[in-house]
């Protein structure tokens, strides 16, 4: 149904993907030029654009595609005029600590600091993420989408263009004389630590930095992974999912149930999924340890 307003849209995580990595550059502006890499044959093929945020020593990098949110844009929205602006859910909804349910089909968790979506089936949350909205103050990191491929300018508009694209090349400017200060600083680290530690010139430190951001992709992957399968788990009359947590090494879940009776048909059904770290039962609680 299309709707009419001026509206801020926060996109869910099912519009984009999200990683936290750790790169051998300091600024936002370096950290994007590296985005791509980051993502390296772990995205599907399209186009996709990227946004960057530093949290501490880390950076956050947001992969998204605007041709495919175009499209449920268009579904929604009669005129691309009634959007003020879009937001990522990572930004806009980051004090979320706990499952929040979205709809009937879905709700979102935060693991290690990232807001991912997963299936309503697998927590038995009232909460919902409406509390969140409706009070929300809205950051400035947003972007910006057309919906219309064809526009009819004003001269006022077409004047506000000249004038952006005026401020953009200054910034652009700007940008390349940073660039090239910060690659002669990188230039300079790098051969000072190839003195300092009598190295060869060669692809070490790349390959190093490709190491480290391939394990933190496969880490979150299984992560991902072994909440995917436990989504997958039919959960009998009375059972319920009450808490998720993720580490490095394993995702823990407690799980409530009717009856300790229960307990070995339901270890009998997640172990035919998952690799049983550890399991424990306290009252009608049943405490287990997923290996990753």
């Amino acid at each position: 149904m299309d709707k009419r307003g001026n509206f801020g849209v926060i996109l869910s995580p099912q519009f984009y993907w999200v990683k936290k990595v750790k790169l051998p550059v300091t600024s936002v502006r370096a950290a994007k030029k590296l985005a791509r890499s980051v993502y390296e044959e772990s995205l599907p093929e399209s186009d996709f654009t990227y946004h960057v945020e530093k949290v501490d020593d880390e950076f956050i990098i947001i992969a998204y595609d605007k041709e495919d949110i175009n499209k449920s844009f268009q579904s929604a929205f009669a005129d691309d005029r009634d959007i003020k602006a879009v937001y990522f859910a990572q930004n806009e909804l980051q004090d979320i600590k706990s499952c929040k349910n979205i709809d009937a089909f879905s709700a979102l968790t935060n693991i290690d600091g990232l807001l991912v979506q997963v299936p309503r089936s697998c927590t038995n949350s009232t909460s919902s993420v409406d509390g969140h909205l409706k009070n929300i103050s809205l950051s400035n990191k947003k972007i910006s989408f057309a919906l219309n491929d064809q526009v009819a300018l004003s001269d006022k508009t077409l004047y506000a263009i000249v004038s952006f694209f005026a401020i953009f090349f200054i910034s652009y400017m700007i940008e390349y004389v940073s660039y090239k200060v910060e690659m002669s600083n990188l230039s300079e680290q790098r051969a000072q630590i190839i003195d300092k530690y009598d190295l060869p010139a060669t692809s070490m430190q790349l390959k190093s930095i490709k190491s480290s951001l391939l394990n933190s992709y496969m880490g979150q992957k299984k992560i991902r992974d072994v909440i995917y399968k436990l989504s997958k788990i039919k959960l009998q009359e009375g059972e319920h999912i009450q808490s998720i947590q993720a580490g490095k090494a394993n995702v823990r879940v407690d799980i409530q149930i009717p009856i300790t009776e229960n307990e070995a048909s339901l270890k009998s059904r997640v172990s035919k999924e998952l690799n049983i770290k550890n399991w424990t039962i306290q009252g009608d609680i049943i405490t287990i340890e997923i290996k990753v």
